[in-house]
């Protein structure tokens, strides 16, 4: 998992299979600001949302969701899910309401979190076991989800975010995985085998515009998408492409 920095801290989920340990630090000084004891993470990065007008750290445990204070690190909700080889990989998106996660062995789950005075609520409001994403994390893009789903070796698909309906799914066998990169009026996904594929940001159907070859090794890393160019790392090199438009 990678650290995020707030409004002003730098906050880490680190631990292993023993325990775990979520803590927030001065970005100026490296004072430790707070520090709770919680389970290891998994291979997730926390995102921020505010929910119930209380801004929020929402990370993946090796077995659990949890929603931390983002003022004091404090526990305020958690939702059981457990993996068994503790592989929650996939970072949460926020919605207006909680977060949408995801494993391949759980499929995709909209999680809904209320407050109710001091009390925090947190339930399933959707399920859709057929969207099973492993090592690609998606991205929410005009109320529409897109990702990568590891069925059918391999498909790429749109979710809607409010009721987990599937508004459309690749036949299959595009990519092993991919890494999911929203770039204005485009999607982008780079895959294991160093394929940048380019397509429209479309709810109603998968519309491929351009693939590109952009490595001579295994990618797993997420593509940079600047303006006019792009940046890939593959296994033996770091390359950059500059976009030409005609």
């Amino acid at each position: 998992m990678s650290p995020i920095a707030t409004e002003n801290a730098i906050v880490v989920h680190v631990g292993d299979d023993a325990a775990g340990l979520a803590a927030a630090f001065d970005p100026a000084s490296g004072k430790e600001l707070w520090a709770h004891d919680m389970q290891g993470p998994g291979y997730a990065s926390p995102v921020q949302v505010t929910l119930g007008g209380t801004p929020q750290l929402v990370t993946m445990t090796m077995a659990a969701v949890v929603g931390l204070s983002a003022r004091t690190g404090e526990v305020l909700w958690q939702f059981p899910f457990a993996d068994e080889w503790n592989e929650n990989i996939v970072t949460p998106v926020p919605t207006a309401s909680g977060v949408i996660v995801s494993g391949v062995r759980h499929g995709t789950r909209a999680l809904e979190v209320k407050r109710e005075g001091a009390k925090w609520t947190v339930r399933e409001s959707w399920h859709a076991p057929e969207v099973t994403m492993y090592m690609s994390s998606p991205v929410l893009v005009k109320g529409v989800l897109y990702g990568h789903s590891s069925r059918r070796k391999g498909q790429f698909i749109a979710l809607d975010p409010a009721s987990g309906k599937v508004r459309w799914a690749t036949e299959g066998r595009n990519a092993p995985g991919a890494t999911v990169v929203a770039a204005g009026e485009h999607l982008v996904y780079l895959t294991p085998e160093s394929e940048l594929i380019v397509a429209r940001v479309n709810p109603d159907k998968y519309e491929e515009l351009r693939r590109y070859t952009v490595g001579t090794s295994p990618t797993h890393a997420h593509p940079i998408v600047m303006r006019d160019r792009v940046v890939v790392r593959d296994a033996t090199h770091v390359t950059q492409w500059t976009l030409g438009v005609k």
